[in-house]
């Protein structure tokens, strides 16, 4: 809370002091101004990720792309299979008739 309030008078005393050297600007311009250096000031900075922590997170998400290839590969041949068998059902029922 206290760090917003000193962004908020950091970014008031900027906008202020813009207003007070160009007197003639509009004052929205200054507004413009102080809206901007607030939001910069309230960004978040990327943050640094370790080697190690980084190669550990591309390892699980390969894991986890292979593991979700491999499901649809089984989804897959699961699916030809039924095909195969309703094929089968079909001809061996006109085969009867």
């Amino acid at each position: 809370m206290f760090r917003i309030l000193l962004r908020l008078i950091f970014a008031g005393c900027i906008a202020w002091f813009w207003h007070y050297i160009n007197p003639s600007d509009p004052p929205i311009i200054s507004v413009s101004v102080f809206l901007l250096v607030f939001f910069i000031l309230t960004l978040r900075p990327i943050g640094f990720s370790f080697p190690l922590k980084r190669e550990e997170y591309i390892h699980q998400m390969r894991k986890k792309n292979e593991r979700l290839l491999a499901i649809e590969e089984k989804k897959k041949e699961e699916r030809e299979r039924a095909k195969k068998l309703t094929r089968l059902k079909k001809e061996k029922n006109q085969s009867n008739l």
